[in-house]
């Protein structure tokens, strides 16, 4: 990982100053409706096992459109925390999310290149996803639900129903980032005994929540119908057991004790 100031570029995390973890908040926001018409060069780059990453991808590739319309390019899972995320095309890799080059016509070897392109004077970690308009040489977010909400209302003929309801999604979106998808990172790089047990104490709760929702027999979070939410939590799921409740110490229960979330 590397993290940016003022343009210059810094080897490794920035540095915790409290002994909880905090998630910097994103940097690039893009509040308008997506033009994805035939001027448009729009460029998604991810990280295969980031989450953030992850459930952006999974709604542009919901939509025949956005996946026409919305190149994806895959930084190595190999960092080196001199220069940080890379784009490699490696031939040890296979399927849909192997590593590539950069597809935009800015040919980055690096992801902070991409960043300082964009955005010379930029401070900040340098994250996935990141939405990248190549026409204009521009972010236009690196907010992952940001990007879930943009590609929605880009293609409602595809993907409308997802974020129909708009408050109330947003509303339940904020509440599982801060409970579940960010919590399960404060459990796991906490910094006393006292950060860890309040965040793990969260993580399950938050767990038993979403679990009680399910117990009316509903097929969804909040309906009949599937959501961003839905696609949000689906995310952080497929990782709890491999990823948080083994390598961030989420150890209080498995995924299935929640019969209704694992299914």
């Amino acid at each position: 990982m590397v993290y940016v100031t003022n343009g210059q570029i810094n080897h490794g995390h920035r540095p915790q100053t409290t002994d909880e973890y905090v998630r910097e908040p994103t940097r690039f926001a893009h509040n308008e409706i997506l033009d994805v018409g035939i001027d448009s060069d729009l460029h998604l780059y991810v990280c295969a096992a980031c989450p953030w990453a992850h459930r952006a991808l999974l709604v542009r590739n919901l939509s025949d459109t956005l996946k026409r319309k919305v190149e994806v390019s895959v930084v190595s899972p190999f960092r080196d925390d001199d220069v940080g995320w890379e784009f490699k095309d490696l031939d040890r890799f296979e399927g849909y999310l192997k590593p590539t080059v950069d597809k935009s016509k800015l040919k980055a070897k690096r992801l902070v290149d991409v960043y300082l392109e964009s955005s010379p004077g930029y401070t900040g970690n340098i994250t996935t996803p990141v939405l990248y308009d190549a026409k204009e040489n521009r972010i236009l977010s690196n907010d992952s639900f940001g990007i879930m909400r943009l590609f929605s209302q880009a293609v409602e003929e595809d993907t409308g129903v997802l974020y129909k309801e708009k408050e109330v999604i947003d509303e339940e979106a904020k509440t599982i980032d801060e409970e579940l998808g960010k919590r399960v990172y404060m459990v796991g790089m906490a910094k006393t005994q006292e950060a860890y047990e309040s965040s793990l104490n969260r993580v399950f709760k938050e767990l038993d929540r979403l679990e009680g929702k399910l117990t009316d027999g509903r097929k969804y979070l909040l309906g009949s119908e599937c959501t961003l939410v839905d696609i949000q939590v689906i995310a952080v799921l497929v990782r709890f057991d491999p990823v948080y409740f083994t390598l961030f110490k989420c150890f209080t229960r498995r995924l299935k004790s929640y019969p209704l979330l694992s299914a």
